[in-house]
């Protein structure tokens, strides 16, 4: 099975929001957040990860708590958010976790493949 085979294989399915901001009155600061749905039914590799991986992967400014692998080309961008709709292979824990896109950069091993660095959140979006 090709790497990108496993990610549509055992990847959990995702929803990858995007946050537009609106400004309520020039010059007061106040601001409306909106999340809008970017893609639906992405899949997702999620594994929880050590901070010391982490830190290897995407530095020591990013706090990122789970990396995600996904195919190149996948929608992912910093502080996207990222709901879990639907699990695959590797566990029901996911089921309904919210995450924020800290980081993506290219998987070393897999020229097909991206990771993606996430922090888990309770925020809703």
């Amino acid at each position: 099975m090709s790497a990108a085979g496993f990610v549509r294989a055992h990847g959990a399915t995702v929803t990858i929001r995007r946050v537009t901001i609106t400004r309520q009155v020039p010059g007061d600061g106040s601001e409306t957040q909106t999340w809008n749905d970017v893609a639906a039914g992405a899949k997702l590799f999620v594994e929880l990860v050590a901070q010391e991986k982490a830190q290897r992967l995407f530095g020591r400014e990013l706090v990122v708590t789970a990396i995600g692998t996904a195919e190149i080309g996948s929608d992912f961008q910093p502080d996207d958010g990222v709901v879990v709709t639907a699990v695959g292979r590797n566990g029901a824990w996911l089921l309904g976790k919210k995450f924020h896109v800290r980081g993506t950069r290219p998987k070393p091993s897999g020229p097909t493949l991206q990771l993606v660095g996430l922090e888990e959140t309770k925020e809703t979006f």
